[in-house]
């Protein structure tokens, strides 16, 4: 594979994906200052960002030599789950090295877009939709290391890439489903989530991007601070219900609703 390295950061790519290899490095070039900027966070010692064309090239050209044993041994497992949801995946961070992939440009119209459609505002210049990609992943790496859970990692990274693109990329429709969904409570991680319905996934992605959005808005610089220790989930609820004066045990119920008057018009 050849490689470029800016920020610190070594894209690597395929002969033929230079094109895109070179998109991704003007995003990295914003994206590095806007994340630290924003959240106080750096991108960490060695990361590596892929031009991504193949999850098998993915996983075994980037994992340590103790990492592709596990890989060996269980490749039969992950070719099935992988394999499966493969035509979902744009972006994906490693949980256990700084290192993500992105597909290019050139893939991304082959995508199964069942959630996206449900989320993102659309996008068709495919250039612009991949750097956002690379940005939200990229926010991914440098946010490895606090351990978020799911709503809120998933919401500085959409935010982010809001603030990248130069503008808001979820739909204001998914506003409603703050108001109408059954189960506020039963919070998603990254375990359960392929096993999760649509709705269910959809609106723990939405609701961390309108809360972090919220937040952003009210009190600025908030979130930077409990970004700079980890902590656990509970702790971070917490902190945001005193913040906003909202009683923990009330917190889901009563911020979804601060949510949608804030920003339903």
């Amino acid at each position: 594979m050849e490689s470029i390295i800016v920020d610190d950061i070594t894209i690597l790519f395929e002969s033929d994906e230079k094109p895109a290899a070179n998109l991704f490095a003007n995003a990295c070039k914003k994206s590095v200052p806007l994340i630290y900027d924003t959240w106080g966070l750096n991108v960490p010692p060695k990361c590596q960002v892929y031009v991504m064309t193949s999850w098998q090239q993915f996983l075994l050209h980037s994992a340590p030599w103790y990492r592709k044993v596990i890989i060996l041994i269980t490749f039969p497992l992950l070719y099935l789950n992988i394999n499966k949801e493969w035509s979902k995946i744009a972006g994906w961070a490693l949980p256990y090295q700084p290192t993500i992939g992105v597909k290019p440009p050139t893939l991304l119209n082959l995508q199964n877009k069942a959630i996206g459609e449900k989320i993102y505002v659309q996008e068709t210049d495919l250039n612009r939709k991949a750097q956002g990609y690379l940005c939200h992943e990229l926010v991914h790496a440098c946010s490895n290391h606090l351990k978020l859970p799911l709503w809120l990692n998933e919401g500085i990274a959409m935010y982010t890439v809001d603030k990248l693109i130069g503008n808001p990329t979820v739909k204001d429709e998914t506003l409603q489903l703050l108001n109408i969904y059954p189960h506020k409570h039963k919070l998603l991680n990254y375990r359960n989530l392929m096993n999760a319905d649509v709705d269910g996934i959809v609106y723990n992605y939405v609701r961390g991007y309108w809360l972090t959005r919220f937040l952003e808005k009210n009190c600025t610089g908030f979130l930077s601070t409990l970004l700079r220790k980890r902590q656990n989930e509970r702790e971070l609820v917490r902190l945001i219900s005193n913040k906003l004066s909202i009683r923990l045990e009330d917190f889901w119920n009563e911020i979804d609703k601060k949510i949608v008057k804030e920003f339903v018009l």
